[in-house]
Parts: C-alpha cells; structure tokens; sequence
C-alpha cells in the first residue's frame, strides 16, 4: 500500500512543517498587501453603493462577499507558494491527493468561514469601542490597529485549518 512504511506501523501523519507556515504567512502578508493596494480604488465607492441601496445590511453583505473573494485570492497564492517553501506534503501524496485534496479545501474554507464571520462581528462590535477607548484618530491609527487585529484572525484561521484538516482526512490517509 503507497504511504505505508515497510514495517507496516502507521506513523502519524504531520500537522504541518515550516515550509506550510511560511507559505500561508507570506500568502496573507501579499494578500493582505495587495488588498490594501488596490482597495483605493473600488472600496470607498463599493461601500457607498451598498450603504445607500440597504444600509448596514448592505454594507455586511458586501463586506462579507468582499472578504470571500480574498479568502480565495489567500488559498490560491498558499497552495501556489507551498512547493516553493518547500512544504512536505507527504501526507498529502501518500493518500494520492498530490499538491491538495478535496478535504483539505474543505478544512481551508471552513476556517476561513469561521475567520470572516468572527472578523465581521468584531470589526462590528468591539472595534469601534477599542478606537474610541484608545483615542485612535485618522487613517494611518486606524489601519494599524485593524491590521494588528487581522493578523490574529488570521493565525487563528490557520490553527484552524490545521485542526481541520487533520480533523477531515479521516481515513484517506494511509496508516490511519
């Protein structure tokens, strides 16, 4: 059986190496970059639209497709950069699933979902009472502390892929 030792012991199947963890960071660090880049350019009049159609209705519904497409720009350029950082996907290959597998999607849009959704309620709710009680005025302030606070949704997104991931291979790994 492919992916099995010779000895036949099932050896445990690696949460994740270096090379993953540099490749998800540098995917977000260049998502992150490009978004704010390019955000000048459609966000203000974007989010003018859908407030003026429905309000904060629309602004959520927005602000949640908005964040699905980069979550996908983010999937794209992780799996993408994988290989270069040299991630090992052994696990991945020993269940013939090669550079990514139906499951690991799966694991990656959950998180991500979990991510939005979370990142949507606290960008809602708390954060304006954190710019307030920190008496953070003007753009540049405001910037930093949100870029801060996505950097920590982001970790946990990844903690949580990982989690998943491991969590919905189940039995598509061999030795398992």
């Amino acid at each position: 059986m492919a992916g099995v030792p010779v000895d036949g012991l099932a050896r445990p199947f690696p949460l994740t190496d270096g090379g993953e963890v540099a490749a998800y960071l540098t995917a977000h660090v260049v998502k992150v970059a490009t978004a704010y880049a390019v955000a000048p350019f459609y966000a203000n009049a974007m989010y003018q639209w859908a407030y003026g159609r429905a309000g904060g209705v629309g602004l959520t519904t927005v602000n949640l497709a908005h964040s699905v497409v980069w979550a996908v720009v983010g999937l794209v350029l992780f799996l993408a950069l994988r290989p270069a950082f040299g991630a090992a996907l052994a696990g991945l290959r020993a269940a013939g699933a090669g550079t990514t597998a139906g499951f690991e999607i799966g694991a990656y849009a959950l998180a991500q979902g979990i991510g939005i959704v979370a990142g949507i309620a606290l960008f809602a709710t708390v954060m304006p009472q954190l710019y307030a009680i920190l008496g953070i005025h003007g753009r540049s302030a405001l910037s930093a502390v949100s870029i801060g606070v996505g950097a920590v949704i982001a970790a946990a997104e990844f903690v949580l892929f990982i989690v998943f991931r491991r969590s919905f291979a189940g039995t598509s790994i061999p030795g398992r």
